[in-house]
């Protein structure tokens, strides 16, 4: 007969504990880390002690793994399956499923909006994130190392790597896997198949889609502020590792060695003549940077010349637009040419739209809608717009057009034209990094020659009134500020072929143009070369 002493029956009652605080075979685990990235403040600046109380609001941050579900009642529910706070920088969030179900895992401090991840969980699953605080830039959260997004397997695909041989600070790098298609009433649908920070650099992205499908693979190093980006093509049961072929961040490849990313990406990415083109233009290139820093000339003796690089460049283009064109015209599956266009055949080209006009007779009716025709229509669009601005050289008319301003007041360029000598018409967006990087040197040569007869209108391109009211306010500009809040198709837009940004139009009294595509600096030369002539012709009357 056995005997129990109250010492075994501590024993028992202690391991049934920790095995209940254990995570069982069907349980999942969720663990996160905070990371604070501090930047120094500038000397004698009094940052210090305000960073160091932003950074500790995150350390307060509540986690929550949620689900949505539908009630007896039809109605949408948010069903909280996990909560913690950090400890130590650390969180764990433990739970029971049966099945995979997916989750929103979301991360709110007092006073900030949440930070989310779409997330599936599993039995068994183990996910790993990290939120990465950026003082004065804000937070950051991102699964580490592996996203894991699958509920069916059968439309489960993978893209993978290990970027160590990248000779590159991979410190706080990413990689998004992302698509993109439209809905039936042309509005962009996007596709955020999963985003990873590199663990010891590598990554793993699971997720899943019902067709093939180009993808865009996009990778970023933080710390040394470089990025490179590439397409690939995904379908059930693909498996996509991405290959570093040399030391070189910009010579990352796909590879499946099956499937239609083997036909339509690596069929000619592999090729020896690419191959070998690649590693040229490599070289060429960093001699080229080198001269460039160096103050060498380039490798070129005529600036009208093309570097060597460029020249190596174009014909890396052609192979690829060479392949891609003839299976966009050839192709027996009507899928494969729609992937050829959509990986860039005959983009800016007439030729696209009657194979565009071929698959919305061949294809499924709802793939037509969500791929072909407004793809089609956009690119019709886009032809249009290279057309007008080929149209629009010096001497020709100015297209006239009536905006809005801020305050709602409507103004037409051709008015705007009798009162100033010279017009420049400066098409921009508040997402435009270029068109912001120029605000300032325009501020100076409107200071300059306004009172001489120089006017600026800009016309921003914006989706939204809200992004173009505070990227104004802002930027405080002080020239004619008004909006056409239909990015690229809008009727102005249009009409002045913008295709870039930033585009601009200089445009004199008469409503003729006079110059376009300005710089700053090249503005700042042709005005004061005007005014300058001018100046002497006034002194000689």
């Amino acid at each position: 007969m056995l005997k129990f002493t109250k010492f075994t029956l501590l024993v028992c009652l202690s391991l049934l504990l920790y095995a209940c605080n254990q995570p069982q075979n069907s349980d999942y685990v969720i663990t996160g880390i905070l990371e604070t990235v501090v930047v120094p403040a500038a000397e004698g600046s009094s940052e210090t002690s305000e960073l160091a109380e932003k950074v500790s609001e995150w350390e307060t941050a509540k986690f929550v793994v949620a689900q949505e579900i539908t009630n007896v009642d039809g109605e949408t529910e948010t069903v909280e399956l996990a909560t913690g706070t950090f400890k130590d920088g650390e969180v764990t969030l433990t739970g029971n499923v049966d099945q995979p179900t997916q989750v929103t895992i979301s991360a709110t401090i007092v006073g900030a909006e949440p930070l989310t991840l779409d997330a599936v969980i599993a039995p068994k699953a183990q996910i790993s994130f990290k939120l990465i605080e950026y003082p004065r830039l804000g937070a950051g959260l991102d699964f580490y190392g592996t996203s894991r997004r699958v509920l069916d397997p059968s439309n489960r695909f993978s893209v993978s790597g290990n970027l160590n041989s990248i000779d590159a600070d991979l410190e706080r790098a990413t990689v998004e896997v992302s698509s993109w298609e439209h809905d039936e009433v042309g509005e962009d649908v996007d596709f955020d198949f999963g985003k990873v920070l590199l663990e010891d650099g590598k990554f793993f992205i699971e997720a899943e889609v019902n067709e093939p499908k180009f993808v865009n693979v996009l990778v970023v190093l933080p710390a040394s502020r470089e990025y490179t980006q590439f397409n690939a093509i995904i379908e059930p049961g693909a498996e996509i590792e991405i290959v570093a072929q040399s030391s070189w961040l910009y010579h990352l490849t796909p590879i499946s060695g099956t499937g239609k990313n083997a036909q339509l990406v690596e069929s000619w990415e592999q090729s020896d003549e690419y191959v070998s083109l690649q590693q040229e233009y490599r070289v060429a290139y960093q001699e080229y940077q080198d001269e460039s820093q160096g103050g060498g000339n380039t490798t070129t003796t005529d600036e009208t010349e093309t570097p060597k690089y460029r020249e190596i460049r174009g014909k890396l283009l052609r192979i690829q637009n060479d392949f891609l064109e003839d299976v966009a015209s050839n192709a027996d599956d009507p899928m494969d040419a729609l992937l050829a266009l959509e990986l860039g055949a005959y983009w800016g080209k007439e030729e696209a739209l009657p194979i565009y006009d071929r698959l919305a007779r061949s294809l499924d009716k709802d793939l037509v809608i969500r791929r072909v025709t407004h793809a089609r229509n956009s690119h019709a669009s886009n032809l249009a717009r290279r057309g007008n601005d080929r149209s629009l050289v010096v001497g020709k008319s100015a297209p006239d057009f009536t905006l809005p301003d801020l305050a709602g007041e409507q103004m037409a360029l051709s008015e705007l034209q009798k009162k100033n000598e010279f017009v420049l018409v400066e098409f921009w967006a508040s997402w435009c990094g270029p068109c912001i990087g120029a605000i300032p040197a325009l501020k100076d040569l409107y200071s300059s020659y306004h009172k001489q007869g120089f006017e600026i209108v800009s016309v921003s391109v914006d989706e939204d009134q809200e992004s173009w009211i505070e990227a104004s306010h802002e930027h405080e500009l002080p020239w004619i500020n008004l909006a056409e809040l239909e990015q690229w198709g809008g009727e102005v837009a249009t009409s002045y072929g913008v295709t870039f940004l930033p585009k601009n139009y200089l445009v004199n009294s008469a409503g003729e143009i006079v110059q376009k595509d300005l710089t700053p600096e090249k503005l700042d030369q042709w005005l004061a070369n005007q005014y300058e002539v001018k100046a002497e012709e006034d002194e000689t009357n």
